[in-house]
């Protein structure tokens, strides 16, 4: 039978973060360049004609982009994923925007 000290947990000196990272495969710690790309996302986004100001929420982290809001076209909803694709060096856009009227898919 195992005594109670066998059973102690052994820290390795890992940080909350890398420990997540085992547990949850990822983490949700932002790249330190992600908050530049930002700005400069939403500035590009900003002046796409026709997009209503505050309509696009924008998320990016470890290389990908989060697109959420709503905007009044499919063709504008095209244009804030190209824009965001310029800017930002991405491997994957999310693109969860949606249009009055259409249905959730």
């Amino acid at each position: 039978m195992a005594s109670a000290a066998g059973m102690a947990p052994q820290t390795s000196g890992r940080g909350v973060g890398q420990i997540l990272k085992s547990v949850t495969g990822f983490v949700t710690e932002r790249l330190p360049g992600d908050r530049g790309h930002l700005a400069m996302v939403r500035h590009r986004i900003e002046r796409i004609e026709g997009l209503p100001v505050g309509a696009v929420t924008v998320e990016l982290w470890e290389g990908m982009a989060m697109l959420k809001g709503e905007v009044p076209t499919a063709e504008l909803r095209k244009e804030v994923q190209r824009v965001v694709a310029t800017v930002h060096p991405t491997r994957r856009i999310n693109n969860f925007l949606r249009i009055p009227g259409e249905s959730a898919a």
